[in-house]
């Protein structure tokens, strides 16, 4: 009995001692807690400061190039045309021999089989007329001095004859006569094409209205031998045509809603001439515009990539670079409905279109060492952002 006292007591002293020791470790843990700081920062990682950022690009890693230099900015609304308004004066046919003038309109009717009417006028060597026909199935010539003859037949409503320079001072006639059996009513028109020209400078879009079939207007500018320009044309079923000094021309028709004669490289130096017509009975109004391509070309090295945007009809961005024969490139093109050229040193090129968004002129073998030229493209009627980028395969 004695000894389970004794037991008793020692373990009671124990109990006692053990919840001493638990009351002052928790005592210690609540002390720590108190004083440790409050904030999540102190369980934050702590990274390194000097990791370095010059890290070599894989080979195909494409960088972006410089940025493209601003050409010229063009009007926001474009510069009215600065032709004379010639007041049309509308004459009738009385007999034979019948004087019109410049800007004269004339009305008659043939009315038997074989009757032809002559209007004459005097021209001076070097002016450019034009002579216009209204009337189905009716024929006009227009004889020189030396009754030499320039004609065209009205097979369907109308026909015109364009832009010709006379050879020498002296009477002209204007003759209108029916084709075949065809009898009825015109109206002839001639217009002297001086007082339809004026200049045009570069990224100056002017516009303008052909209200009379036959109408034209003509622009004129100075280009220098090796330039290269592009003309551009917004109006649906124009004619557009840029005419050299020798008086030869590349042209194009806006049979939808624009064309543009794209970057020509002029043969030589002296006055050029833009001329707006009407194709057939198209009549409306119109914008015309001259860019010249020196002011919208950059280099571009192998991996890099550039962007930019075409917001007018006709624009273009050139990218040029030097390389070896021998060497194969990729050249890509984003942005919806564009095209993409690369153009060799002889100026023959491939080709791709992004009507999927994307395209690739992919791993080609350059042929020749030289300057080549990336060559984006609105395609008329598709202006808007892109990205170009130019690869250096491994072959």
């Amino acid at each position: 009995m004695k000894q389970n006292q004794i037991i008793i007591i020692v373990g009671a002293i124990l109990l006692v001692f053990i919840c001493m020791a638990v009351g002052a470790v928790g005592l210690y843990l609540f002390w720590l807690q108190r004083e440790a700081p409050a904030s999540a920062e102190a369980d934050a990682l702590i990274l390194p400061t000097d990791l370095p950022t010059d890290l070599p690009p894989d080979e195909d890693v494409v960088e972006p190039a410089a940025t493209f230099p601003p050409p010229t900015q063009p009007a926001e609304v474009p510069v009215e045309s600065q032709h004379k308004e010639v007041p049309l004066n509308v004459i009738t046919w009385k007999g034979e021999d019948q004087p019109i003038a410049y800007g004269d309109t004339a009305q008659g009717t043939i009315a038997q089989i074989g009757d032809r009417h002559t209007y004459v006028f005097e021209g001076q060597e070097g002016t450019r007329i034009t002579a216009s026909l209204e009337g189905k199935d009716f024929n006009i010539y227009l004889m020189r001095p030396d009754e030499k003859v320039w004609d065209c037949r009205s097979s369907s409503s109308s026909c015109s004859i364009d832009n010709v320079k006379l050879p020498e001072t002296g009477q002209y006639k204007l003759i209108v006569d029916a084709y075949q059996d065809n009898l009825g009513d015109y109206t002839v028109t001639l217009f002297n094409m001086g007082d339809f020209t004026q200049p045009i400078g570069y990224e100056q879009p002017i516009g303008g209205a052909l209200a009379l079939i036959g109408e034209q207007r003509h622009y004129t500018f100075d280009g220098q031998e090796g330039e290269r320009v592009t003309a551009s044309l917004a109006g649906a079923g124009f004619g557009l045509q840029l005419m050299r000094p020798d008086e030869k021309f590349w042209d194009c028709l806006s049979s939808s809603s624009s064309c543009s004669i794209d970057n020509v490289k002029l043969p030589e130096t002296g006055q050029y001439t833009l001329i707006v017509d009407a194709y057939k009975d198209t009549l409306g109004d119109y914008t015309v515009m001259l860019f010249d391509m020196g002011n919208f070309t950059q280099p571009i090295d192998y991996g890099q990539s550039t962007e930019g945007t075409l917001s007018l009809v006709g624009e273009q961005r050139h990218y040029t670079f030097e390389a070896q024969a021998g060497e194969h490139v990729t050249a890509s093109l984003e942005g919806e409905g564009l095209r993409l050229y690369l153009m060799r040193p002889d100026e023959k090129f491939w080709d791709c279109h992004t009507s999927s968004g994307k395209c690739l002129i992919d791993n080609v073998e350059l042929p020749e060492t030289g300057q080549y030229t990336l060559i984006v493209d609105g395609n008329d009627e598709n202006p808007g952002g892109y990205t170009v980028a130019l690869v250096k395969n491994s072959g």
